[in-house]
């Protein structure tokens, strides 16, 4: 007679079972709850335009999604060889989050968060109140929208409104015969969006005889330099206060008679509001400038990193760059590497979904020596613009 099993430990059997599948997966989770290494190389700082290319590093075999709060329309994701790079199209007027999910092979993930602004029109530039009854104004525009511009006044006494220039994405105009009192002036723009439509932005500005005599010296905007000094006139003997938020400000220098000058260092990239004040008899004018540092526009990323040490001989020089650019100008004239003024025989390539260009010497790099790299002005934009300078960097092997 054949036996029947022993049902009774059946439930045992299982139970076993499971308890060793369980053990498995959580050994094989155990194994690696790492977290995929991923970063932002950043984008380009100023504010005006509607899409932004962003970049970064992603660690190998990983993926990646993007999510904007409000949404935005993500265009061109390419994930190759640890880095990724991305466009993203109709940014929302004013500020937008930006969601980066990375996954590893794993399921592991790590996210990264970061403000993206978008400001189609602004006014930046004006002094009020003012004991005279002319000055220029000015701002920022978003270029897809220079030719809609215009401004009108409100007031009892209108004043003369010249006629507006736009440099790039910086638009002014000449004020005068600014009646006594308030005079609203209004700036719009007509936007080619649809859903942007018709853009308004007001200041008010106030003529009084009692207002302290107080200007700023238009500033070099935009700049690639990270560092500038500012300057203007003054009512006779007044004390002037010079705030910048967004920078480091020096002493106020009034040597000078009726004038003032500030040094402002560690720019941000992007716009850079200044703001400059003088007290008479109880009455306060406040002068107000913007200056857009602009040296990251083209370039967000360098490898190795300025003043980098430790570096592997094997090592390539790349830069990462915040929009498509043009390929043909990315040669070995264009991008160099040299050793105590010595050029480094190297070749040159640009990945233009990642907007990468790599630059690898034909051999290994000396052990314990100084490199300097160099981006020169001749590398331009897909759409021509060039490098506003030259860009240097330096590292160290080991």
């Amino acid at each position: 007679m054949t036996s029947l099993p022993n049902w009774k430990h059946l439930p045992l059997l299982v139970l076993t079972m499971l308890v060793l599948g369980l053990m498995a997966c959580s050994s094989n989770e155990e194994g690696d709850l790492t977290a995929p290494t991923v970063s932002f190389s950043g984008t380009n700082p100023v504010p005006t335009s509607r899409s932004r290319y962003l970049a970064g590093t992603l660690e190998a075999g990983g993926t990646l999604s993007i999510e904007a709060e409000p949404a935005v329309i993500v265009s061109d994701l390419a994930v190759a060889e640890g880095r990724w790079s991305c466009r993203l199209d109709k940014l929302a007027a004013g500020t937008s989050i930006v969601y980066v999910k990375a996954v590893d092979l794993v399921g592991n993930q790590r996210n990264l968060t970061f403000a993206l602004t978008y400001d189609p029109l602004s006014i930046d530039s004006y002094v009020s109140p003012l004991p005279g009854t002319s000055q220029t104004i000015g701002g920022l525009v978003d270029p897809a929208a220079v030719g809609t511009l215009t401004v009108t006044a409100i007031g009892a006494q209108l004043p003369v409104i010249g006629a507006v220039t736009v440099v790039g994405d910086h638009w002014s105009v000449p004020i005068s015969d600014l009646g006594p009192g308030y005079t609203v002036l209004k700036v719009s723009i007509i936007h080619p969006d649809s859903d942007l439509g018709t853009l308004e932005r007001s200041v008010t500005l106030t003529v009084s005889a009692a207002a302290p005599v107080l200007s700023i010296d238009p500033p070099v905007s935009p700049t690639n330099l990270a560092s500038q000094t500012i300057a203007g006139a003054r009512g006779s003997n007044l004390n002037v206060g010079v705030s910048a938020p967004s920078s480091s400000v020096g002493a106020v220098d009034l040597s000078i008679p009726d004038r003032w000058s500030s040094d402002l260092s560690v720019l941000n990239p992007g716009p850079n509001l200044v703001t400059v004040s003088a007290t008479s008899a109880g009455t306060t004018a406040t002068a107000h400038a913007l200056i857009v540092y602009d040296r990251e526009r083209l370039v967000a990323e360098l490898s190795p990193a300025d003043a980098a040490a430790e570096v592997d001989p094997e090592a390539v020089v790349q830069a990462v760059f915040t929009e498509p650019m043009d390929g043909t100008t990315l040669t070995a004239a264009n991008f160099l590497l040299a050793t105590g003024g010595v050029p480094v025989a190297a070749s040159v390539t640009y990945d233009a979904a990642l907007r990468v260009a790599t630059l690898t010497p034909v051999a290994p790099l000396t052990a314990a020596t100084s490199y300097s790299a160099t981006l020169t002005t001749a590398v331009t934009s897909a759409a021509g613009a060039p490098l506003p300078a030259a860009q240097v960097w330096s590292f160290t092997t080991r």
